[in-house]
């Protein structure tokens, strides 16, 4: 634990170990992104990696933004995961 920076992948530099706090998997290695789609057709309106571990809920608004960049209109409801 006290050991930084860790190397998990060799072929994949980016990935880290995410802590998931369930009895079967308590963790997972790879990488957060965060994906914004429309909720009837599945469109993509944005998705982007994330550095590190972020907590979700911290990272809604900027996926937001994004969107509101990217499209010029902001989403009407957000169902969030």
């Amino acid at each position: 634990r006290s050991v930084k920076p860790r190397l998990y992948s060799l072929h994949e530099p980016e990935v880290v170990c995410i802590a998931k706090g369930k009895a079967r998997t308590r963790y997972e290695f790879g990488a957060k992104v965060s994906v914004v789609t429309t909720a009837k057709e599945g469109f993509v309106l944005d998705c982007q990696a994330l550095a590190g571990n972020p907590y979700d809920g911290h990272t809604v608004d900027t996926s937001l933004k994004r969107v509101l960049l990217h499209t010029g209109k902001m989403p009407e409801h957000l169902l969030v995961d």
